[in-house]
């Protein structure tokens, strides 16, 4: 499985690259976390015959699907796991305005977790909702009280507290 995520790895997998790596037999899938619809949209493109093609970040699940995608691999289906399957499921049954609606609403989530806070802001919406995740390992710190607040504004508005 390629995992493309140029944020953290500072170089971003090329559509043509994953085409070129889709030949091999041992590559069966892509969990993209450009964040960009062109390019999963490109690698479908490309190579979708060839390989699952994974969302990679919470608020491109639904083009993803609608483009030929498989999935999505995200942070925030740790947190808010129904909507993302009931989303999947929907564009599966080809209920897309319902689906369109899940992605919108998990929007807000999607920043504050991941593009905001990141790791910290999971764990801490894990223990918000009553699933004990911990705390970060250092060097991560803990969510301030300000931050949690917000965090717990969003969840509330998800009705997952």
């Amino acid at each position: 499985m390629l995992y493309n995520v140029p944020k953290f790895a500072g170089v971003n997998l090329e559509p043509s690259a994953v085409a070129q790596l889709a030949e091999l037999d041992q590559v069966v899938g892509i969990k993209d976390s450009s964040g960009s619809i062109w390019q999963i949209a490109e690698i479908i493109r490309l190579a979708g015959n060839e390989l699952s093609v994974l969302a990679g970040t919470g608020d491109v699940i639904f083009p993803t699907l609608m483009f030929g995608g498989k999935g999505a691999i995200v942070a925030i289906a740790n947190v808010a796991p129904k909507i993302c399957v009931s989303l999947y499921e929907d564009v599966k049954n080809g209920q897309y305005l319902k689906a369109k609606e899940l992605q919108l609403k998990l929007l807000p989530l999607n920043d504050i977790l991941t593009k905001k806070y990141g790791v910290t802001a999971v764990k801490e919406a894990l223990n918000i909702i009553g699933k004990p995740a911990g705390y970060p390992r250092k060097p991560l710190l803990s969510i301030d009280d300000q931050s949690r607040e917000e965090i717990r504004a969003v969840l509330k508005k998800l009705m997952l507290v």
